[in-house]
């Protein structure tokens, strides 16, 4: 890289750089980096306009994003005397800037990094089977497979009056219709595309597209451990709210696969949670196109995208805040601040916040082609 206290003179110094990482803040003012391909061409642009005292606007069409669409970006890079670098980009059709920064990879502290969410060197369940034909013997806790299409309430008895006294029973942590008997507690299972439980969860996640994407697979998977704590933790929350847990079928993205694993195989951990306008939480995106658009697992080898689908209770909500750790309290009397929302969003069109690993149940892998789109 050319040294700054020389640039536009010589000789100029030469020194050893690592590749950075340019990051931009989502709408939800969390810091996000580019994918690999589009970070290593504005790393490129960056390093040979800081040999210029007066940086030049920097404009290309080749970003992963951009393809189908042919639009025009404009960056615009600070001086090499401005530190820490960043850059302007702007989108020439709809004029909408963006500011980017970039980080040292050894000092960045970046969410998508957190792999194994901690549990580095845990051996993983070995995946038993991917097949979608009905295993000869069943988990004695599953039911027989049912093509249906699943519903958001689906598996959700109606709970008894709040005032009631309350004993688990093996109807409250009922596995899904959807599911096939399972052999092993957890096991992933293809889901066949001449279903209706494909269609249900496929439509939805197509309709907010507006790339030309295909389907590669559709899983389903079958944590019995996991759902256990996730189908009491949606029944006490609608033990509070009149037998209502408010369930939806909400979107996550992981980075890397070793979240992606983690994730399958534990579920979500709040302990890597990063504070966003919402709060320190777990969020989820209404719209497939919010995930799609830099928050998934894409490999550059076979351009395929992953995405989960996830059960989220949701129960009642409210606008989330920077700094919340937990669902602020309903009322501000002081006798009942105990009583709190379940929890939070960021707009009821685009995001919702859990604050609990166990309201979210990572149900559904789709994996896909398709651009990422702003």
């Amino acid at each position: 890289l050319c040294d700054a206290s020389n640039a536009g003179s010589a000789p100029m110094t030469i020194r050893r750089l690592q590749r950075g990482i340019w990051e931009y803040p989502d709408d939800q003012d969390i810091f996000v980096a580019l994918y690999d391909e589009d970070n290593d061409l504005i790393e490129s642009a960056w390093r040979l306009q800081t040999c210029s005292a007066t940086p030049l606007p920097f404009q290309t069409k080749d970003l992963s994003w951009n393809k189908g669409y042919d639009t025009l970006y404009t960056y615009n890079f600070t001086a090499a005397t401005v530190f820490p670098p960043s850059v302007e980009q702007k989108n020439e059709d709809s004029g909408r800037i963006r500011k980017f920064r970039r980080s040292d990879p050894d000092t960045a502290q970046v969410v998508w990094d957190t792999k194994n969410f901690g549990i580095q060197n845990m051996q993983l369940p070995t995946v038993i089977s991917t097949d979608p034909a009905t295993p000869a013997s069943a988990d004695k806790d599953s039911d027989a497979t049912n093509t249906a299409a699943p519903t958001a309430d689906a598996s959700a008895p109606v709970p008894p009056p709040s005032n009631a006294v309350t004993v688990v029973t093996a109807d409250m942590l009922k596995v899904p219709d959807t599911w096939q008997p399972q052999t092993m507690p957890f096991q992933r299972f293809l889901v066949p595309k001449d279903s209706a439980e494909y269609d249900s969860i496929i439509k939805p996640f197509m309709t907010k597209l507006k790339q030309k994407t295909e389907i590669v697979s559709l899983e389903r998977l079958q944590n019995s451990m996991l759902w256990k704590f996730y189908a009491l933790t949606r029944f006490k929350v609608a033990l509070r709210n009149a037998g209502n847990p408010n369930e939806k079928y909400l979107y996550h993205g992981a980075r890397v696969r070793e979240n992606m694993d983690a994730i399958i195989n534990f579920g979500f951990d709040m302990r890597v949670a990063r504070n966003g306008l919402a709060g320190y939480g777990i969020y989820f995106a209404v719209h497939s196109s919010y995930s799609n658009s830099g928050y998934v697992l894409y490999d550059q080898n076979t351009k395929t995208k992953e995405i989960f689908v996830c059960r989220v209770t949701v129960g009642t909500c409210t606008q989330g805040k920077h700094g919340m750790v937990r669902p602020p309290p309903k009322s501000k009397k002081k006798a009942d601040q105990g009583d709190l929302y379940d929890s939070v969003h960021n707009d009821e069109d685009v995001m919702y916040i859990v604050f609990d690993n166990t309201q979210a149940y990572p149900e559904y892998v789709i994996k896909y082609t398709a651009n990422n789109g702003w």
